[in-house]
């Protein structure tokens, strides 16, 4: 809903809801009140704020308190402002607006308008299950429903919830997994070319090494701490650019994102790894090379 206040105005999220709103879903004042079940049942013309949207109206939370607002022209009084969440974008809990549920239907949604959420709250995690169970069986009763398959409900617990987060970010993973996986593929395959051109151009070079003495074993370190010495300069140009991703994500949003030692040394270690995996072939190729045959080539 657009809401407005003196020359100031923005489009938030108004929730119509009862009293014991704050109680079920954890919502703390930090100034007013909350309204009362009476004030709901009259559809009182009072509103609780969000921090960020009474900052937006009014400047500070503390003048946004017994002035007047208007959403979609109708004029409710602050009477509230709730605790700062945090958060960022859809349903941010800071910039919003909370009016008695009666009030929603009588001057916002009409007095047809249905509920389109129940939230409730357990006393104990164990008696999660059973709570679902019943407030199902409720609501086909009074839906009139017979068959679970025909419901137009849902019920959602937070494990239901959590179980959802999960699957999406293990789904996700694999994903970035198997990007990761084909770019690491690329990445070695650029390296073995490289590296196999490296060895054509210094066929004179390597032919001179083992005639002054280099052993097949010299060669092929030489070329695998090359190969190693490439994919370890990636290596720190990703980690440094994941890094200064990292802090700019946790500077200009909510989400606090770290950077582990542990990523640090895994990434080095990958790095290595393919250094020697994909460096291995040219620098065998280059140690099998007969120095008599390497010297006269031109």
């Amino acid at each position: 809903y657009q809401v407005s206040a003196d020359a100031s105005n923005t489009n938030v999220s108004v929730t119509g809801t009862t009293a014991d709103y704050p109680r079920v879903r954890n919502v703390e004042l930090q100034a007013g009140s909350w309204f009362t079940a009476e004030q709901d049942s009259q559809g009182a013309r009072v509103v609780v704020l969000g921090p960020t949207t009474a900052e937006t109206l009014f400047g500070t939370s503390a003048d946004a308190l017994g002035r007047t607002m208007r959403v979609n022209g109708q004029p409710l009084t602050v009477i509230g402002i709730t605790t700062s969440k945090g958060g960022s974008g859809f349903n941010n809990a800071d910039d919003a607006a909370y009016i008695p549920l009666q009030t929603a239907r009588r001057y916002l949604a009409g007095l047809s308008a249905g509920v389109s959420t129940i939230y409730i709250t357990t006393t104990t995690q164990e008696s999660m299950t059973q709570v679902e169970t019943d407030v199902t069986d409720l609501l086909l009763s009074r839906h009139d429903i017979s068959d679970t398959a025909d419901a137009d409900f849902q019920v959602q617990s937070q494990q239901d919830l959590a179980d959802t987060v999960s699957t999406i970010t293990n789904t996700l993973t694999l994903l970035l997994a198997a990007i990761a996986g084909i770019s690491l593929l690329v990445g070695g395959i650029g390296i073995m070319n490289m590296m196999l051109t490296s060895v054509t151009e210094r066929i004179r070079e390597i032919g001179l090494r083992k005639a002054v003495g280099a052993t097949a074993g010299d060669v092929t370190l030489q070329f695998l701490a090359e190969a190693v010495a490439l994919t370890l300069i990636g290596g720190v140009i990703g980690i440094s650019l994941g890094w200064g991703v990292s802090a700019a994500i946790s500077a200009f949003s909510s989400l606090n994102t770290t950077v582990t030692p542990i990523s640090v040394a895994l990434s080095a270690s990958v790095a290595t790894a393919i250094g020697v995996v994909f460096g291995f072939y040219p620098a065998r190729r280059a140690a099998k090379l007969d120095p008599i045959e390497s010297l006269r080539y031109q």
